[in-house]
């Protein structure tokens, strides 16, 4: 029997909302980056969770769909619940890293701890039936947690407060009232889901009686804040392909910065000269040179900012150039081109000019 209720229907909406997240995340942007891929990870495993949750409510089945034998229909909504707690925190997580440009979260150990709980948690919901670590059957066509249950949603809670917060700081820092009321919104809403997924999950223990996990549509307020923010801000400053192509064929050392000196990006010239850089590291562990110039730069109200510096035995000529939005400095672009041969040519004419006097003026001349 098909039952139609406020709070199935408020599923459906859910679903549609994120779905909807989902497609625009994926077609506004003209090129895919880290955030773009995970913002749109996110909502779609939010969609296909609050899409579960709604036929899960409009069939309301005997027993929990994660206990339901292995393919019949009621397993197969399970299969779409299992996204609420095998994928939506890890992609929280990749998000929140990508976002505020910590990339060193987002390989090595990070990630292959967050492919190792989706592997876990999804081997363990989609196979429960047979052992029941998830939710176990007990007599009388009834149901009791099973023994991974806390384990998981420890994690999975702790994984998405954090991701929350991470962006919210980012948001906080950037100092303007926008960013500062959508930090505050965030943290406001991004709580709604955890604690009402923590209701749900405790309802024994606390004498609740809550029927169906409520966090697929407490979510949708958390991710409004977060799609107008990122929309807002042009979803991690996405450059144009064109500008990106170009950038990268730059024979000068390019690297990009935010506020905190953290590196975004670097050109092909960088990655050569600079083998060991990579984003996400800060500016002081890849050019310490340029540190001071371009905390300088930031601090000012310039936008450029010139320099000369020697390194390796080759000299530099350094540009700093300020991307400021609104007043707030968002980030840096360092530009070194090498002017080793050029101080050589000054060098030796200088000395040419010393041993013949009369050359002086041809010399400037031809310089």
């Amino acid at each position: 029997m098909v039952t139609v209720s406020v709070f199935s229907a408020l599923m459906f909406i859910a679903a549609a909302i994120s779905a909807c997240l989902a497609v625009f995340a994926f077609v506004v942007p003209g090129q895919r980056t880290h955030a773009t891929n995970t913002f749109v990870m996110l909502n779609l495993a939010t969609a296909l969770w609050a899409l579960g949750g709604f036929l899960r409510a409009v069939t309301r089945p005997p027993i929990p769909p994660i206990a339901a034998p292995i393919g019949s229909s009621m397993w197969w909504i399970g299969v779409l619940l299992m996204f609420g707690t095998a994928v939506v925190p890890p992609a929280w997580f990749l998000f929140a890293a990508s976002h505020t440009r910590r990339y060193d979260l987002t390989r090595g150990l990070p990630r292959a701890l967050v492919g190792a709980y989706f592997v876990i948690v999804s081997g363990a919901w989609l196979t429960n039936p047979l052992h029941g670590l998830m939710t176990a059957r007990v007599p009388g066509d009834a149901s009791a947690p099973g023994a991974l249950v806390l384990s998981v949603a420890l994690v999975s809670f702790g994984t998405i407060i954090w991701g929350v917060v991470t962006v919210a700081r980012d948001f906080w820092r950037r100092g303007d009232p926008g960013h500062r009321g959508a930090a505050v919104a965030l943290v406001a809403c991004g709580m709604l889901p955890v604690a009402g997924a923590a209701l749900f999950v405790s309802q024994r223990a606390t004498g609740l009686s809550i029927p169906l996990d409520p966090a697929p549509i407490l979510s949708v307020p958390m991710l409004i804040v977060l799609a107008a923010e990122l929309f807002r801000s042009g979803l991690a400053d996405v450059l144009p392909v064109a500008a990106a192509q170009a950038f990268d064929a730059m024979s000068d050392i390019a690297i990009v910065t935010d506020a905190r000196l953290v590196v975004l990006t670097l050109n092909d010239a960088a990655k050569r000269e600079l083998p060991t850089a990579k984003p996400g590291m800060q500016l002081a562990d890849v050019l310490p040179e340029t540190v001071g110039h371009t905390a300088e730069c930031l601090r000012s109200d310039a936008d450029y900012l010139p320099f000369e510096l020697t390194r390796n035995g080759n000299v530099y000529w350094g540009r700093i150039h300020c991307t400021r939005r609104r007043g707030t400095a968002m980030g840096a672009v360092v530009l070194l081109s090498d002017i080793t041969d050029l101080r050589y040519a000054q060098e030796q004419l200088r000395k040419a000019t010393e041993r013949n006097p009369g050359t002086a003026g041809v010399g400037r001349t031809g310089l």
